[in-house]
């Protein structure tokens, strides 16, 4: 509401020439009200992120940017003449359609069953269960060693740890 009764000037605070201040205001009246729904989209795409479900946040990213923003975009700017507001109108339609799209995805609860959120990490770059060990024989050794840059793995447990040199 503020960017809408704020814009031009806000828009004069930058450049005060009347063209660009008609110009600016008009674009920021018209993407100014999506970028609630850009702001929810992008909170639900980093929750996404975080719950270890990264496909959906690319797939609905590049949906309404490639698929909806710029097709959108050029369609509205060229072919329905309306020049660089156009553009703006794209690009708020697309805003939206991104807020709409990640709340749907959030509100369908799937990302609650795949990877973080199960307390398992990403399912598909899980390792599978060690092998059983066999009777009589000692399962391998899972102490970590000193790495040869110092840090402790198991990596390199079969490796001797380095031996300390002198001046470093």
């Amino acid at each position: 509401v503020l960017l809408w009764f704020l814009a031009r000037p806000l828009i004069s605070f930058f450049d005060s020439t009347p063209q660009v201040v008609n110009f600016g205001a008009a674009c920021l009246r018209i993407v100014g009200p999506t970028m609630v729904a850009s702001a929810v989209g992008v909170v639900l795409a980093r929750g996404l992120d975080g719950a270890g479900n990264t496909t959906p946040a690319m797939a609905v990213n590049l949906l309404t940017l490639w698929g909806t923003e710029v097709p959108l975009s050029y369609g509205l700017a060229l072919w329905a003449g309306m020049g660089v507001t156009g553009i703006w109108w794209g690009r708020g339609i697309a805003n939206v359609a991104n807020g709409l799209l990640f709340a749907f995805w959030f509100r369908r609860g799937r990302w609650k069953r795949t990877g973080f959120a199960e307390g398992g990490g990403n399912k598909r770059r899980s390792r599978s269960p060690p092998a059983a060990v066999p009777p009589g024989r000692k399962p391998p050794a899972q102490t970590p060693t000193v790495h040869r840059c110092g840090w402790r793995c198991r990596r390199y447990a079969g490796e001797p740890a380095p031996q300390e040199q002198p001046g470093r």
